[in-house]
Formats: C-alpha cells, sequence, structure tokens
C-alpha cells in the first residue's frame, strides 16, 4: 500500500490538484502543466514526507 499525497495550486488562471503516489503524478484538470513544475511538485511532496518522518522520531 502506498500513500497518496495531494497538492492544490492555481495554474494558469485555473484551480488544480495534483496527486502524487510513488513517482506518479496526475492531474484533476486538462491542464498542461510544464515538466519543471511537476517535478517541483514531486520535490516538494518527497521534502514534506521528510520533515514527517523526522517529527515521528
Amino acid at each position: 500500500m502506498s500513500d497518496m499525497f495531494y497538492v492544490k495550486f492555481e495554474y494558469a488562471g485555473n484551480e488544480v490538484v495534483a496527486f502524487v503516489s510513488e513517482g506518479m503524478t496526475t492531474f484533476n484538470a486538462e491542464v498542461e502543466v510544464d515538466k519543471a513544475i511537476k517535478e517541483e511538485i514531486e520535490k516538494c511532496v518527497e521534502r514534506f514526507k521528510e520533515v514527517i518522518l523526522k517529527s515521528t522520531e
């Protein structure tokens, strides 16, 4: 079982939700999200997981 992370943001005037799980990112809206932005979202999720794991030690 894997964790699913949701990242809500505004992009090109649209409210978008990114669903990130096991290196796969999908979006709830039909928008062309730049590859660099997609990578930044994935980095944010990884950083969030690091912070959460540290807080449970």
